[in-house]
C-alpha cells in the first residue's frame, strides 16, 4: 500500500511539472495579444454636413417652395368661394348657392388631403434616402478602419454642456458614451472627405 501511495505521489508531482512547462510554451505558441486600436467619429456631423445632405437640403426647399404655391393657389380659391357665400351674394338654398357650399367643402378636403399625402410622401423618401446614406457611411468607416487597423470605430456625437432645462442636460450626460478622446483618433474629417468624393464620382457618372 505504502508503494502504491509512493507512486501515486510521484505521478501527481510530474503532471504538476507538465503544466507548468506547457503555460509557456502555449503562450509562446500563440503569442502576445494584438493590440486594440480604437478611432472615433461624430456620426452626426458627417451625416449632416455632406455634400450628399446639403444638395437634398437645397432640392427640399425647391420642391416646398413649389408645394406651397400650389397650396396657396388653392386656398385663395377656397378664400374666395367663402367669401362670396358670407357676402350673401348668392340667395341661400339656391342651386347656384349649394354648388358653390359644395365645391367650397371639396376644395378644403383636398387641401387637408394634399398637405397629409406630401408629409407621407415626404417622410417615406427621406427614410429611403437617409437608410441609404447611412449605408454608404457604414461602408466608408468599415474600409478606412481595415485600412488602418482599426479594432473598434465608436460613435463621438459631441453636444454642447449649456442645455436649456434640466432634463436636456440629463439626457445628454447619459447618453454621452465617450467623455474624451485624443484628435489623432478621430476620423471624422477623413470619413467625410470620402464621403464627399464618392458623392461627387456618382453625380459625374450620372452626367456622363
Amino acid at each position: 500500500m505504502m508503494k502504491n501511495g509512493v507512486i501515486i505521489v510521484v505521478f501527481m508531482l510530474l503532471i504538476g511539472m507538465l503544466l507548468i512547462n506547457y503555460q509557456p510554451i502555449q503562450a509562446q505558441l500563440t503569442g502576445p495579444p494584438a493590440p486594440v486600436k480604437i478611432g472615433v467619429v461624430n456620426v452626426s456631423k458627417v451625416l449632416s454636413e455632406c455634400q450628399e445632405n446639403l444638395t437634398r437640403q437645397k432640392l427640399t426647399q425647391d420642391k416646398e417652395a413649389s408645394l406651397s404655391q400650389q397650396l396657396n393657389a388653392m386656398s385663395k380659391q377656397a378664400e374666395a368661394i367663402k367669401a362670396e357665400l358670407d357676402a350673401n351674394v348668392l340667395k341661400t338654398g339656391s342651386e347656384e348657392y349649394n354648388t358653390q357650399v359644395l365645391k367650397l367643402f371639396e376644395l378644403n378636403g383636398q387641401i387637408q388631403s394634399f398637405q397629409e399625402g406630401q408629409q407621407q410622401l415626404f417622410a417615406i423618401e427621406t427614410q429611403a434616402w437617409m437608410e441609404g446614406l447611412y449605408q454608404k457611411f457604414l461602408g466608408q468607416v468599415a474600409a478606412i478602419a481595415q485600412q488602418q487597423r482599426f479594432t473598434l470605430i465608436l460613435n463621438n456625437d459631441t453636444s454642447e454642456v449649456q442645455m436649456p432645462d434640466l432634463n436636456s442636460l440629463t439626457n445628454m450626460i447619459r447618453s454621452r458614451k465617450i467623455v474624451y478622446r485624443a484628435v489623432e483618433i478621430d476620423i471624422t474629417a477623413l470619413i467625410l472627405e470620402k464621403m464627399n468624393s464618392e458623392y461627387n464620382d456618382e453625380l459625374r457618372n450620372q452626367n456622363d
